[in-house]
């Protein structure tokens, strides 16, 4: 049973006896009077306050994951190019061509373009004979620059959309304690209401529960 099953067979067996007279009357006598069904369906409420507040916490961290995937698709093409053309700049160069991290493969992993984009565009910018170079391809301090915020902005959204993944699993962890709750008491309900109603299966289908003929 998923949660949004759980609360809707919970709610339909909790109203439909506080709504019905025989059924509340067959099931006080056993403890269940008005005021503990209420209180059973405030812990349904709690778990659908919960469950509300799991699936905002989840929509956040899909929209960071998304940003954080946008973030590092706008650097990692702008650093490509950046790459291409400083490689042609300094392809006699290969001190420069050390300094810059421009030997081997690009990374693909995360942590390997961060190290390599943000080495390439730190030493580009303390470096002025390298900014010098690079200017003969149309790489100037400005676009050097742009291209390090669009790598410190990776690293930003990567901070948020982790932040998000944890408050998300939180908020699942408390959602998911609170509907344990719901099914014990609602375990001990369908328990009380079986004794209650054993000669009336109609009733007890009223409340979600189906007796086999």
């Amino acid at each position: 049973m998923s949660i949004t099953e759980l609360m809707l067979f919970a709610n339909t067996a909790i109203d439909n006896s506080l709504n019905a007279p025989d059924l509340l009357a067959a099931v006080t006598p056993f403890g269940y009077d008005a005021a503990r069904l209420n209180a059973g369906k405030a812990i349904v409420s709690d778990l659908e306050a919960l469950h509300n507040q799991k699936e905002i916490k989840y929509s956040n961290k899909y929209a960071q994951t998304g940003e954080k995937n946008s973030a590092r698709e706008a650097a990692y093409d702008k650093y490509i190019v950046h790459v291409k053309l400083a490689r042609v700049a300094i392809k006699d160069n290969p001190v420069f061509e050390r300094q810059l991290g421009l030997q081997g493969k690009r990374a693909t992993d995360l942590n390997g373009f961060l190290l390599q984009a943000t080495r390439f565009y730190n030493i580009a910018l303390d470096n002025a004979d390298i900014q010098t170079t690079l200017a003969t391809v149309g790489i100037d301090t400005t676009q050097l620059q742009d291209g390090l915020s669009a790598v410190t902005a990776i690293q930003a959204a990567h901070t948020e959309q982790i932040n998000a993944k944890g408050e998300a699993e939180a908020a699942t962890k408390i959602r998911d304690q609170k509907a344990d709750e719901v099914i014990d008491w609602l375990s001990d309900y369908i328990k009380i209401a079986r004794i209650a109603l054993e000669d009336s299966p109609q009733a007890l289908e009223r409340i979600g529960v189906y007796v086999k003929s």
